[in-house]
């Protein structure tokens, strides 16, 4: 039967046979008035449709759309791609659609697979009995459309149904042509375009939601499974040797219960043997794997930069991805061996796109021109590892590539990632570069601006590419300043190569420009008889491709047949070019959130630090009375980031714990483990990111701000930047000291550092302190006393009016804390203050030390020690915490943060240090009308290196004392002649200072009986007052006692 499509006018275009033999006209007009040349005409030949019955059931099948799981099931639909020059950017409208006859049966089943006769796995599709109505596609519309510039050009990406569904009349219209009108508008750009979706782990953290992975369905609680990594995309093999060597034995295994994981997500593999269900010599798993990409693409730039993160070709974290093998799995997904195709097509397809990604990790750095923007933690936009410079006065660099077996009289591709670096024009464009491969003229060229990035891209026919050594050329040119200066990131070569095989696998992906429809796809040289060709559909589902033919010539020339699909990945290896992975672990994922496992103070770590985390955990238990629990980092990585290194893996762990507990919430974390902000570099041995912190500056209470912007803290969080348990041990002691020494005038003592670079800054930085001092320590009832060291510009010191004596003595006395105010840097403050040393005290006491200035917090740079390590960790460092910046400080925190902090401590009682440096923290925005960066940056980079539970030994009532030793007799004889006796006693105050008085007694004795007594009533003195006793003597010889 035949049926005609119609345009507006009534009139017939074209007749042609609709393949399923369902009848009629059917067209949905809309309104237009378009030129030939602006209409684009899409038809969905190239798609397989049959309908047949199950259990009864009508069901619409589109072979290929196998959904495995309720959750999947959809209308199905289509992406399409408007290919465009990014200056003559326009819309599309959707005008027209051919629709087939009306077909009662249902799209929506469930594919469901068995084991044949063969051993491979055959479909069986169900029919979706969930509801239907919420479904419902009556009309074909675009759901969905971008534009993306990471295919040669700019492409707007168009998602379209290929069918309507009306619930109430049970009916599937088929969609065989689709046709859009160009519209162009003002204001149209190029947005942001990237591929796939963000992980979970980079969403808001305020609610739960459907992109915060907490079910973890994919983990066997009950079961161990087996992990291992892949680096290399290919296909893979495991066998009972591979499993025995990762700790599971072969003979326990059912193979028909054997499930992979990738990221959570099921990963087909192809099952060879193992009809027996037991896994014999011979038989093995065959399955894809891929390295970790970015799955949210690489080759665009954000319209945002500051909110957006930067794009790139890996995970930032770890190139390798972890997979996972379950063992309880009741229908695990099995690759089928497609039917094959007969006749065999026509068309052959002889040759596929070859990428070559040309990166070279250089320092990782911030590329805005703005200080604050700099200091942000997050990964945004500007920030990135970088290849290399490249200045005006080079002009150009060349980077090589070889090619092999080009194909001729295609399209080759190139893209080159460049941003600003420097420029000191002040006329517009800053910067221009070209891109050039051997000796042809510029594939593209273009202009931009500071702080700006731009991807040069462009195409030339395949003849221009040699086989063996090419060069391409990036060059820069002078638009006004000969210094100028461009950074390059990385160069992408796609190039049409033979399917020749050779000594190795083939790994390509499916491209438009390769052809469509069925096509014989042909492979030569390959090296063995037994080749296998694996599809992979960008749905995940797989296939494993039947030889149509093969011959021998240079080895052997093999054909397959294939319906080329959108997305589609292809894998070929013969038996032995199979890869086989690195021998993986047996691993019992931990279930992390339990109510039973509850704890008020949770201790992260990992390694070698577990058994020493335990030991301080108890002691914490002990000394503070709250519930303890110590966490394996790779546990969290385990539930939360599939077993990947993945810093935010920690902050879903501790949303998750804070957020479901019933009978102790969370109070305290403690991180045990050194970090390392260069995920790409951590090979020095301090420079292991044992627990890692987030982001660049790194960043500890990112990890427990729950709310959008990152800045609300919900948890006190501290560090112990540790290596080594000895080091753990060593802070054991140091805490377990701090808590026994009995309270004396340290404890009501502090010392205050203020720097600065001039006069004005010396005042500054000083008046800044003298405020702490002023309103905090010196007020009653705290009334402490306070050593203030300052900068002075006449005469110039670093200390103030002070002898080297008085210093000396005043650092050997110590005090409870030391605050620093000031310009510094990694190792040292402004006032030549760059030694531990240097501040050590004589009485073996624990200060805290604050520093609200540059940089002194960084612990986790690759290649030295911040101060706030060398003062916590190390082997002759004698504080208890240091809070100090990851970042820089900003003048216009500093002066809040110190009075907001001591203001907490002392004014308020909060001697809890990560309470008060929460509380403080939490406090700083309400200061300002309207949102400013410092602040974000001070809150989420402003970092306690120690333990958070710390509790300042302040007194908290008045402490008199009296010591034999401070009795004195004023006499230097003293005779059975003397008519009285003068003595001078020293009175103590070691405890708050309020307004009161203490009761002195004074007695006599001799021979063990009083002959006098005398009481006075004094003011209680602030820390000692010294009282003069005028007594009558008894004038009897021998010993006595006062």
């Amino acid at each position: 039967m035949y049926h005609a499509v119609h345009d507006t006018r009534g009139h017939a275009m074209h007749e042609r046979l609709f393949i399923a033999a369902i009848l009629l006209i059917s067209i949905i007009v809309f309104p237009r008035n378009a030129s030939a040349q602006d209409e684009d005409v899409f038809r969905n030949d190239v798609y397989r449709t049959e309908v047949v019955t199950v259990d009864g059931a009508q069901l619409f099948h589109v072979v290929g759309v196998s959904p495995l799981r309720a959750e999947d099931v959809r209308v199905p639909r289509r992406r399409l791609r408007f290919r465009m020059s990014p200056g003559d950017l326009y819309d599309v409208v959707l005008r027209e659609t051919v629709l087939s006859e009306p077909v009662a049966a249902s799209p929506f089943y469930l594919a469901e697979y068995s084991y044949g006769e063969d051993s491979l796995l055959v479909q069986q599709l169900r029919p979706f009995t969930g509801t239907l109505n919420a479904l419902a596609m009556p009309e074909v519309r675009i759901l969905d459309q971008r534009y993306d510039r990471s295919a040669g050009g700019v492409e707007l990406l168009v998602e379209v149904p290929l069918l309507t569904w009306n619930p109430s009349s049970g009916e599937v219209r088929w969609v065989e042509e689709y046709r859009f009108e160009r519209v162009r508008r003002d204001g149209l750009s190029v947005p942001p375009a990237a591929e796939g979706t963000p992980p979970y782990s980079s969403m808001p953290f305020t609610t739960r939601s459907s992109n915060v992975d907490t079910a973890q369905a994919w983990i066997d609680y009950q079961n161990p499974m087996v992990k291992f990594h892949v680096d290399t995309d290919g296909m893979y093999k495991i066998d009972a040797d591979w499993l025995l060597q990762s700790g599971m034995n072969p003979s326990s295994v059912d193979p028909r219960q054997v499930q992979l994981y990738r990221k959570g997500v099921p990963v087909s593999m192809y099952a060879v043997g193992m009809e027996d269900g037991s896994i014999d010599a011979g038989d093995h798993f065959l399955f894809h794997a891929t390295r970790n990409y970015d799955e949210r693409g690489y080759r665009y730039i954000p319209d945002d930069l500051l909110n957006s993160h930067y794009p790139q070709y890996m995970s930032i974290y770890t190139d390798s991805t972890a997979y996972w093998l379950h063992f309880s799995t009741a229908q695990p997904l099995r690759t089928a061996m497609d039917p094959g195709m007969s006749p065999l097509p026509v068309d052959t397809l002889d040759w596929a796109y070859e990428l070559v990604h040309l990166e070279s990790e250089g320092p990782l750095v911030n590329l805005s021109t703005s200080a604050a923007v700099g200091q942000m933690p997050d990964f945004n936009g500007y920030t990135t590892w970088f290849w290399q410079w490249l200045w005006v006065r080079q002009g150009a660099r060349g980077f090589n590539f070889n090619a092999s077996d080009p194909k001729p009289a295609e399209s080759a591709r190139f893209w080159a990632k460049v941003m600003s670096w420097y420029s000191a024009s002040f006329s517009l464009p800053h910067h221009s570069a070209t891109l050039h491969l051997n000796s042809s003229e510029a594939i593209d060229s273009m202009t931009f601006n500071l702080q700006e990035q731009a991807i040069l891209q462009g195409s030339l026919t395949s003849d221009s590419i040699v086989a063996g050594r090419n060069t391409l050329r990036l060059a820069v040119q002078d638009m006004g300043d000969p210094e100028a200066g461009i950074v390059y990131d990385w160069f992408d070569i796609e190039y049409p190569r033979l399917l020749v095989v050779g000594n190795s696998q083939r790994v390509f992906s499916y491209d438009s420009l390769m052809g469509e429809g069925e096509q014989v796809i042909r492979f030569t040289e390959v090296p063995d008889s037994d080749p296998r060709l694996l599809r992979v559909t960008d749905d995940g589902r797989a296939v494993m491709l039947p030889v149509a033919s093969f011959s021998v010539d240079n080895g052997y020339t093999v054909h397959f047949a294939d319906s080329l699909l959108d997305g589609a990945q292809y894998f070929l290896s013969t038996e032995s070019r199979l890869l086989t992975p690195a021998a993986g672990e047996q691993v019992q994922i931990e279930v992390l959130d339990e109510q039973d496992r509850e704890a008020g103070y949770v201790i992260i770590t990992a390694d070698d630090l577990m058994d020493a985390s335990r030991e301080y955990a108890q002691f914490i238990g002990t000394e503070y009375g709250i519930s303890t629990r110590v966490v394996d980092v790779q546990d969290i990585y385990n539930n939360y980031s599939y077993g990947m290194f993945q810093p935010e893996a920690l902050k879903l762990f501790l949303f998750d714990l804070y957020h479901d507990a019933v009978n102790d919430s969370l109070r305290y974390v403690l991180l045990v483990g050194d970090a390392n902000y260069n995920y790409k570099y951590s090979t020095a041995a301090y420079s292991r990111n044992i627990v890692p912190s987030y982001g660049a500056p790194v960043s500890d209470p990112w990890f427990v701000a729950f709310d959008t912007n990152a800045v609300d803290l919900s948890i006190p969080i501290g560090r112990l930047p540790v290596s080594s348990a000895e080091q753990l041990q060593r802070y054991l002691s140091h805490h377990k000291e701090y808590r026994t020494q009995r309270i004396d005038e340290w404890n009501r003592t502090s010392i205050h550092f203020s720097g600065g670079f001039d006069e004005s800054e010396h005042a500054r930085f000083k008046s800044y302190n003298d405020g702490v001092i002023t309103n905090y320590v010196e007020p009653q009832p705290q009334a402490g006393r306070s050593t203030h060291f300052y900068k002075t510009e006449n005469p110039i010191t670093d200390f103030g009016p002070v002898t080297p004596e008085d210093f000396n003595r005043i650092i050997d006395d110590g005090g409870i804390f030391i605050s620093y105010i000031g310009h510094s840097g990694t190792q040292t403050w402004d006032n030549s203050i760059a030694s531990p040393r240097q501040l050590k005290n004589e009485r073996n006491r624990y200060p805290l030390i604050t520093d609200f200035g540059c940089s002194t917090g960084r612990f986790a740079e690759p290649d030295y020690f911040c101060f706030a390590e060398l003062f916590i960790v190390q082997e002759g460092g004698q504080s208890i915490g240091y809070i100090g910046n990851s970042a820089a400080g900003f003048l216009e925190t500093l002066q809040y943060l110190p009075d907001l902090f001591y203001g907490k401590l002392l004014r308020d009682g909060v001697h809890t240090v990560g309470d008060a440096h929460r509380e403080a923290k939490r406090s700083l925005p309400d200061l300002f009308a309207g949102s400013m960066p410092v602040v974000d940056i001070s809150i989420q980079t402003n970092s306690l290196v120690g333990d958070p539970i710390v509790s300042l030994p302040f007194p908290t009532k008045p402490n008199a004392v009296m010591r034999p030793e401070w009795i004195r007799s004023l006499d230097d004889i003293i005779t059975d002649r003397m008519d009285s006796l003068r003595f001078e006693v020293v009175v103590g105050n070691f405890g708050l200072y309020p307004q009161d008085s203490v009761s002195v007694q004074l007695e006599a004795l001799t021979a063990g009986s009083a002959w006098l007594t005398e009481r006075r009533m004094v003011a209680l003195p602030r820390f000692h007052d010294t009282l003069r006793f005028a007594i009558a003597s008894n004038k009897t010889a021998g010993s006595s006692q006062i």
